[in-house]
């Protein structure tokens, strides 16, 4: 029986992948739908919602990617997070306080 092969977080990172459209759950790479206009102004009115509520309490984040090891990275709409350096690397599930697809 052919089974598919499940990536893992690390091998994910290091693919040739487009900058966006594909996620990792559980091991599995997904094309994700395109955002349509009425998704992207949503979007927009929550992201400002979630910058005036919890400015230089929480780091708001529009399409930004965290992680979940050893297997999984999402791009969710909007996450909120700890009030972090995450430069050098992606968020964790511990410094993230909401996530918004």
């Amino acid at each position: 029986m052919v089974r598919p092969y499940r990536f893992s977080l690390e091998e994910f990172l290091r693919l040739p992948l487009p900058e966006r459209g594909v996620e990792l759950l559980r091991g599995e790479i997904y094309q994700m739908a395109p955002i349509g206009s009425r998704h992207a102004d949503l979007v927009d009115r929550w992201a400002e919602v979630l910058l005036r509520t919890f400015s230089g309490r929480a780091r708001v984040r529009i399409q930004g990617p965290f992680a979940i090891p050893p297997d999984t990275y999402l791009e969710p709409d909007l996450l909120l997070c700890q009030l972090k350096d995450y430069r050098e690397r992606y968020p964790v599930p511990d410094e993230v306080l909401l996530a918004i697809e």
